[in-house]
């Protein structure tokens, strides 16, 4: 009987911490395919989108929730040594701490891959560094399922951080910092009302890890869908009429460059060998210009003062 009492004490919280970590992940998914692969094909013309290959959307799927599986049992086993003893109305500490596996995840790739401007990066981190923050007062003052709890859900603690990478890249990158952080701020109070008035809708209701769980992967798994097939080709782009090109919304220039060309070898401009014929031919009827000279006498200087 003691033997059972032990086990009991160990499973609990690596079990909950585990199911709470599988949520955690599979919230991050579901926002991260949204930002990364559904948004951009809608809105983007089919030339300006890159695919994603089907079959990563849905190895991700099984992927994430297994990480978050894994580290969340950690978690729990941790949780357990010190003493916990699981859930209490499904309040457990457990909840918001798995998300700092998620926090850490997506700043370990964001400094693996740079893809972003450093002030940006420095931006997005201080973002994760202050909803860390908020998690550990959380866990702290076992308020898993009271006013801190918005901040340390899965849900808003995903949509900030990838959303905030979107908005960055897509739409601020010619800005300059003050306008970046106005933008990023008015984001942030978005998600932050959302999740409020989202946590009062849901109030009352379970918050048992298994029930969460279930919840947690139809909006995965709809996501993976709509994200792994009709969205994974580029779209067509309508802004060209069927069998015709689009109308040049600027003057139609078609720039031809020659490397290593000396003007006076050339017969347009009065050699004695008949060295361009072509462009002579051609001079006849466009503007030739006799005193135009090379702003370097290399290739690319000189190819980059035509632009």
């Amino acid at each position: 009987m003691g033997m059972k009492s032990h086990e009991e004490r160990w499973t609990g919280p690596v079990a909950t911490g585990a199911i709470y970590g599988a949520m955690a992940w599979l919230a991050y998914f579901t926002v991260e395919a949204w930002f990364t692969i559904i948004i951009p094909w809608a809105l983007k013309p089919g030339h300006d989108y890159t695919p994603v290959h089907w079959g990563l959307t849905l190895i991700l799927l099984f992927l994430y929730p297994a990480i978050g599986a894994v580290s969340g049992g950690i978690i729990g086993l941790g949780y357990a040594r010190l003493g916990g003893k699981g859930t209490h109305g499904g309040a457990s500490p457990l909840r918001p701490v798995v998300v700092l596996t998620v926090i850490a995840g997506f700043d370990l790739n964001l400094l693996i891959h740079l893809s972003i401007s450093a002030p940006s990066v420095m931006l997005v981190l201080l973002v994760s560094v202050a909803m860390a923050v908020l998690i550990v007062r959380t866990a702290r003052a076992g308020d898993a399922s009271g006013r801190l709890a918005t901040a340390a859900s899965p849900w808003p603690a995903a949509a900030l951080l990838v959303g905030i990478m979107w908005l960055i890249k897509e739409f601020s990158s010619g800005y300059h910092l003050p306008a970046k952080l106005a933008l990023v701020a008015a984001y942030i109070s978005v998600v932050i009302i959302v999740s409020i008035v989202v946590r009062r809708a849901a109030a009352g209701r379970s918050r048992a890890p298994a029930r969460g769980l279930a919840a947690y992967v139809p909006a995965a798994v709809v996501t993976a869908v709509i994200g792994a097939f009709p969205g994974q080709a580029p779209l067509i782009d309508h802004s060209a009429p069927a069998g015709g090109a689009a109308p040049p919304a600027g003057p139609n220039v078609v720039l031809i460059t020659i490397d290593t060309v000396r003007a006076d070898h050339l017969s347009v401009y009065g050699y004695d060998r008949d060295t361009s014929p072509n462009l002579k031919k051609f001079s006849e009827k466009a503007t030739l210009y006799a005193r135009s000279f090379a702003n370097s006498d290399m290739t690319l200087s000189s190819h980059a003062s035509l632009f």
